[in-house]
């Protein structure tokens, strides 16, 4: 537990870290623009927000407020090191941390940057696109 902590606690830096360069490379804005609109769109900004009914699909119900499925956020936590690669945290732990936002940002923003916007919120990525073509 204690190493789990810890790595949280490197996790938040990392994330703290990443937000100064995105400023100082003058992206921020933009990004910062649609991850608050696929947060909005997705949860209304609920960190507790839970949609049961993809539980009928998958088994389990998307959560936060990114909506991640557990272990789709595992994979990517794990991809950008938000939690280490060796960690093993169990359901409980894996739903606390995508009830709390910045890790739930610190992974939707890494998938963002890698270009999975569409394929992971494709029709809250269309709301977006269509809200820009009526500014």
């Amino acid at each position: 537990m204690e190493q789990l902590l810890l790595s949280i606690a490197l996790a938040l830096a990392k994330v703290q870290e990443d937000l100064v360069v995105l400023k100082a490379q003058q992206v921020q804005e933009s990004k910062i623009d649609l991850i608050n609109a696929i947060e909005e769109c997705e949860s209304q900004g609920d960190p507790t927000a839970v949609n049961w009914e993809d539980a009928e699909i998958t088994g389990y119900p998307s959560r936060g407020v990114f909506q991640f499925q557990p272990f789709t956020f595992l994979e990517f936590a794990k991809k950008y090191k938000v939690i280490p690669q060796d960690a093993k945290p169990s359901l409980k732990e894996l739903q606390r941390m995508i009830e709390t936002p910045i890790y739930s940002r610190a992974v939707a923003h890494g998938m963002i940057k890698d270009g999975l916007v569409e394929q992971h919120w494709k029709i809250c990525y269309r709301k977006y696109q269509r809200s820009l073509a009526l500014r």
